[in-house]
């Protein structure tokens, strides 16, 4: 490859000065008039006096994206220990003080000049200096065209045009390699046979790279189980298939414009996101929306124009010991996650009822703990290589795998996908089938050491588990438990007597008390004590708690957190568990009518 930089010739006779604006030893190098290389420094001269302005510092092209906007330079140098460093800066950056592009030379290892002058030459080399060699650039990681980028390098065919990632962000230590990948498949990945949510994990990390071609938006997959229950463990094992889990690991805390970068640079690859009942007040709700919309806020420009927003198309994991509904509620009493938000992220019980937490085969190690401290002791050795791979073996012949993987998703839904489910299931089975898809496409490559179907079973299992904490895969069993308790209310109602008895004193003692009522803004709540609630499924056919999942889904249940009941203080009773149920419009006033006798 042609570069900027011209060789000091081996002659300890020439001087500094006889190597300043002479005329390039090629087309494509072009130094600004009063710059040079004296070895490995560069040097600008002014008069009789050379200034040393940094370590040398090579332009190996100009970058510019498809559209022939976001200019910028591929500039390459070299650290004090002889490491060498490229980074494609975008020419944007050299407004102002150029301090951000000083900040990540040194975060690199350049070497600059400390004086305001060395400042001043540094920013007028990066801004004159010129080559007539182009550089595709890509503002994001992941698909650009049929090539995919990477901060270190494309995988793909690009025409004969080299392409490189100018990101505003960088993405740090986040795709690092250490280990090998036959260390991975033995320490990480072939310990995730037979336990259905750990080879959901990771088979769901290389489920990004299928997003864009397969035409699917992004979403998430939340673990949600107790402390220690082995959900961090498995987003440590998924993480590894691009790099080290420190790197690659976002705490929930973080806010949600902090979020946008790191959804950015998690693009068409997998983020990690642990302990969701650590996300600051609002933070849970804005960023479930933002991750799998993959948008970020429309921001202006210091002069009022539109600042183009962020965009991105990830699958994410997710982990804590309560789920985004609970989240939403803790921080907006009253309200969980809407319908389309579980959609979103698919809240999924980590333990996978084997008394083994979130595992079910131990692969011979001690006890739980001892299964993961030896998987998370593989990802941290073994890291950075199965992304990597996959991209290799998947850009060779895409248009073939992904066909493969097309026809693999449809046949996990036709397999997996309960007759008569709604539209809301349909969803969800449509990220499981990608995950179980990926998992299998990344086996039959040899880069997962699993056998064939693995991927696929383990996507069922978690399927059918969702379904279950979901209370059923059908707009019908919602219908049904809306019908129960409409039935039972209207059959009862006379049981029902007001929270506030002064205020009604003319109404008659109800007997045999199912509960009590209050008129709201939504309407008259029906609060059901925990007796009668039981009595009403029994008579109805369906699983209590089920049935308030539905209710609570289809918005006629109040929640408290991830209870399904409410505590509250009654009269003659004192505190007690009540079932808050307002029904929809139809049919409410004969309901009052009867209840007030």
């Amino acid at each position: 490859m042609a570069t900027a930089a011209r060789a000091m010739p081996a002659n300890d006779h020439d001087t500094f000065a006889d190597h300043l604006a002479s005329p390039p030893e090629s087309p494509t190098d072009s130094l600004p008039a009063g710059f040079a290389y004296d070895g490995d420094a560069l040097m600008y001269q002014a008069g009789d006096k050379a200034d040393f302005v940094a370590s040398r510092i090579d332009v190996l092209g100009e970058t510019r994206d498809g559209n022939r906007w976001n200019w910028g330079k591929l500039l390459r140098w070299r650290d004090r220990d002889r490491g060498e460093h490229e980074w494609a800066m975008p020419n944007a950056w050299l407004e102002g003080d150029c301090g951000e592009v000083r900040r990540m030379l040194l975060a690199r290892g350049a070497t600059l000049g400390t004086d305001r002058k060395a400042r001043e030459h540094l920013a007028t080399f990066l801004s004159q200096v010129r080559s007539t060699i182009r550089i595709r650039a890509a503002e994001r990681l992941g698909w650009s065209g049929p090539v995919f980028v990477l901060p270190s390098r494309a995988i793909g065919d690009g025409d004969g045009e080299r392409i490189v990632y100018q990101g505003a962000g960088s993405p740090g230590r986040a795709f690092e390699q250490a280990g090998s990948l036959d260390g991975w498949r033995e320490h990480v990945a072939a310990k995730a046979v037979g336990n259905s949510r750990l080879a959901l994990g990771i088979a769901a990390a290389f489920a990004g790279p299928l997003l864009e071609p397969l035409g699917y938006e992004g979403g998430g997959v939340h673990f949600r189980g107790a402390s220690s229950s082995g959900k961090t463990t498995i987003l440590r094992a998924a993480a590894s298939v691009w790099g080290p889990h420190a790197a690659r690991m976002v705490m929930w805390r973080a806010t949600d414009n902090g979020m946008e970068g790191v959804a950015e640079l998690g693009n068409d690859t997998l983020l990690c996101l642990d302990e969701l009942g650590q996300a600051p007040p609002g933070v849970a709700d804005k960023v479930s929306y933002m991750l799998s919309n993959g948008v970020g806020k429309a921001r202006a420009k210091q002069d009022g124009a539109a600042r183009d927003a962020r965009r991105w198309r990830v699958l994410y994991l997710s982990s804590g010991e309560i789920g985004l509904g609970d989240a939403i509620a803790r921080d907006k009493p009253g309200r969980g996650a809407a319908a389309g938000q579980d959609v979103r992220v698919l809240d999924l019980e980590a333990d996978a009822g084997k008394g083994l937490g979130a595992f079910a085969d131990l692969h011979g190690a001690a006890g739980g703990a001892a299964f993961a401290h030896a998987l998370e002791s593989g990802a941290i050795n073994h890291h950075g290589w199965a992304g990597a791979a996959f991209l290799e073996a998947l850009t060779a012949d895409r248009e073939a795998l992904v066909a493969q993987a097309r026809r693999d998703v449809e046949a996990f839904k036709r397999d997996n996908l309960p007759a008569g489910a709604d539209g809301q299931v349909g969803r969800a089975a449509d990220r499981f089938a990608i995950i179980a898809a990926a998992g299998e496409l990344a086996a039959s490559l040899g880069v997962l050491p699993w056998n064939d179907g693995e991927a696929t079973w383990a996507a069922g299992e978690c399927l059918r588990a969702w379904i279950d904490g979901r209370g059923g895969s059908g707009a019908g069993e919602r219908a049904k438990a809306l019908e129960g308790v409409r039935g039972f209310i209207g059959a009862h109602a006379a049981r029902f007597e007001p929270v506030d008895p002064i205020a009604h004193a003319e109404l008659r003692p109800v007997n045999h008390r199912a509960g009590f009522w209050r008129d709201g803004e939504r309407g008259r709540e029906w609060l059901i004590l925990t007796a009668a609630w039981g009595e009403l499924w029994t008579g109805a056919g369906l699983d209590p708690k089920q049935a308030a999942r539905h209710l609570a889904v289809a918005g006629v249940l109040r929640r408290d957190g991830k209870a399904n009941s409410l505590s509250m203080r009654l009269p003659d009773l004192g505190k007690q568990r009540v079932y808050a149920v307002t029904l929809p419009d139809d049919g409410a006033e004969h309901l009052e009518h009867v209840a007030q006798g």
